[in-house]
């Protein structure tokens, strides 16, 4: 995990752990560190929240399924800036059975 440089976030952001994963691609399971940490925890489901649906949360989502993650969206927390195409993402989803609440 990359520690060299201050964080920034999202102004009224409430962080809630002092554990930040970093990522260059959509995916979060493409940073090892993640992955390491997961795995030495435990975790057996992942809820995700997130910016834009048809982006990094779909590209999250997706591959905790390929992880064999029991995986849940809570679209309360998930924004989406063009619904037409999320449309076909929560289909996408669904096909995958993820719960989604």
């Amino acid at each position: 995990m990359r520690k060299d440089r201050k964080k920034k976030f999202a102004t009224g952001l409430l962080l809630v752990s002092s554990r930040i994963f970093e990522k260059r691609r959509a995916s979060c399971f493409t940073n090892p560190d993640l992955k390491d940490f997961l795995e030495e925890n435990g975790a057996k489901s992942i809820e995700f929240i997130g910016v834009d649906g048809n982006g990094c949360v779909r590209a999250s989502v997706l591959a905790a399924t390929k992880e064999n993650y029991q995986v849940s969206v809570d679209l309360f927390a998930v924004g989406v800036a063009n619904q037409k195409k999320f449309t076909k993402t929560l289909k996408q989803w669904q096909d995958c059975g993820i719960k989604i609440g």
